[in-house]
């Protein structure tokens, strides 16, 4: 069976070399990256790429180029994900689209937790159902005679 010949632009192939490096930890957070002519010479490219790819990456946030320093790799923080600038940006039709993924892959996870359960889980989710009907319940009692109050005083 043959496999069609992607054509790749050569700071493409740079951009996916370097972020397999940075994911395989051959340049772990908080380390330097070589200098684009170190890095020229080791792809065997201009350094016209490499500059590409790493702007590439210095725009997604997987570095930072330093100021007479170099490139680093940036640590990669999952909180740093959820900067409310990044969801500022995202539009609401995306946002509907995430949670309709999200039904049907949590949907999907809560079947198979369920089909594959022991019976010691089993005890424990009834018990975790039972608490939070008592706290439901409790809710409901109080909203209810916080609204009869508010109605007596009035």
């Amino acid at each position: 069976m043959f496999v069609p010949i992607e054509r790749k632009k050569v700071s493409s192939q740079v951009l996916d070399q370097l972020k397999k490096m940075i994911k395989e930890k051959t340049f772990p957070p908080e380390s330097r990256l070589p200098s684009e002519h170190e890095l020229s010479k080791m792809f065997g490219v201009s350094r016209a790429p490499i500059r590409e790819a790493l702007s590439v990456l210095s725009a997604s946030g997987l570095i930072e180029s330093r100021q007479g320093g170099g490139s680093y790799v940036k640590r990669v923080n999952l909180v740093g994900m959820l900067d409310p600038m990044t969801f500022e940006m995202v539009e609401a039709d995306q946002v509907l689209e995430l949670i309709e993924m999200r039904i049907i892959i949590e949907s999907q996870a809560a079947s198979l937790a369920a089909l594959r359960r022991t019976d010691e889980e089993l005890i424990e989710i009834k018990e975790s159902l039972e608490a939070f009907k008592r706290r439901f319940i409790t809710v409901k009692k109080l909203d209810m005679k916080r609204t009869i109050v508010s109605i007596m005083i009035l």
